[in-house]
C-alpha cells in the first residue's frame, strides 16, 4: 500500500487534491494518509496559535467525513514555519510515497518550478508530486509520459507504475525535436529533411530505451514530432485523451533537460490534465 501526504491550503484547488487522494486510498482498500496544512509563523505567537487551532478544528471535522469515503481516516497535521521544510519533514515522518497537491493559479506561470515550495519539496525530498488540476470524476484512464533520452524518463515511468498511476495497457509516450528558427536553419544549412532524419533517429532511440525496461508500444502510441515541447506534449495530450501527464526530473536541474525551467512552467500551466512529477530516488 502506498502512503499519501496531501498538502492543503484549505482552498478549492486543494479540495480537488484531497478528493484524488480519497480515490487512491479507497482503490487500495484503505491505508495510511495524512492532511498537512502549513501556517506561516511570521506573526505574533498568539495569532499563529489561533490559526493553528482553527485549522486543526476544521481539518479534524473533514477527516472524519473523508475517512468514511476513503476507508481510513487521515491523520491531521498542522505545522508552522517555512512550507517546504514542514512538508518535507511531514513526508519523511510518515514515510510517504506520494505528495498530492492542488494546482496553482494559471496566471503565475513560474509558480510551479521556479523557486517555489513545490520545487524545493521535489528537490529535497525526492518525493513524487501529483498535481491535481481539477475535480475528480474518475480514476486515471490514460497516462502520457513526456520522454527524452535521459534515464529520468525511464525512472518516472517505473515510479508511476509502482504508484498505480500508469499501466502499459493505456500508456502513450511523446517527445519533441526542437526546431531552430527558419533563418538559422538556412544559415546552418539545416533542411526539413535533416529534421525528419533527427525525428526518426529520436524515435528509434526512444524505442530502444522503452524496450530496455520491458515496454513495447504500438506506433501510434509513441508520438515524436518536430516542435516545442509545450506544443508537442499539448498535442499528444489532446490526441491520446490522456488524463495524466508524467514528467521525470533531475535532482540538480529541477526538470530533465527536455523540460528546462520555463518550459516546464509553461507546459504545466498550459495543460488541463493532472501531472505526476517524479524526481530521481534519493
Amino acid at each position: 500500500m502506498i502512503k499519501i501526504l496531501v498538502a492543503t491550503d484549505l482552498s478549492e484547488r486543494s479540495a480537488h487534491a484531497v478528493q484524488r487522494a480519497v480515490q487512491l486510498i479507497r482503490r487500495q482498500g484503505g491505508g495510511e494518509w495524512s492532511l498537512l496544512h502549513v501556517i506561516d509563523d511570521d506573526a505574533p505567537a498568539a495569532h499563529v496559535q489561533r490559526q493553528v487551532q482553527q485549522a486543526e478544528t476544521l481539518l479534524q471535522a473533514q477527516a472524519e467525513r473523508l475517512g468514511e469515503q476513503a476507508g481510513s481516516v487521515p491523520r491531521v497535521i498542522v505545522g508552522t514555519g517555512e512550507a517546504a521544510a514542514v512538508i518535507v519533514e511531514g513526508a519523511q515522518g510518515m514515510g510517504a510515497d506520494l505528495l498530492v497537491v492542488g494546482a496553482h493559479r494559471k496566471s503565475a506561470l513560474r509558480d510551479f518550478f521556479v523557486g517555489t515550495t513545490l520545487e524545493r519539496v521535489v528537490r529535497s525530498s525526492h518525493l513524487p508530486v501529483l498535481r491535481v488540476n481539477g475535480p475528480v470524476t474518475h480514476e486515471y484512464r490514460h497516462a502520457l509520459l513526456a520522454m527524452d533520452l535521459s534515464r529520468t524518463s525511464q525512472q518516472a515511468l517505473k515510479r508511476a507504475r509502482e504508484l498505480g498511476l500508469a499501466s502499459l495497457d493505456n500508456l502513450h509516450v511523446a517527445s519533441a525535436v526542437e526546431p531552430v528558427a527558419a533563418g538559422a536553419m538556412m544559415e546552418a544549412g539545416i533542411s526539413a529533411e535533416v529534421l525528419e532524419n533527427q525525428r526518426e533517429l529520436l524515435r528509434e532511440q526512444l524505442v530502444e530505451r522503452l524496450n530496455a525496461v520491458g515496454v513495447q508500444l504500438s506506433h501510434e502510441r509513441l508520438l515524436v514530432q518536430v516542435g516545442s515541447p509545450e506544443g508537442v506534449i499539448g498535442e499528444a495530450l489532446r490526441h491520446s485523451g490522456a488524463d495524466l501527464l508524467v514528467l521525470g526530473t533531475h535532482a540538480r536541474e529541477g526538470v530533465s533537460r527536455f523540460f528546462l525551467g520555463s518550459v516546464a512552467s509553461h507546459l504545466l500551466a498550459s495543460v488541463d490534465s493532472d501531472a505526476l512529477i517524479v524526481p530521481p530516488a534519493g
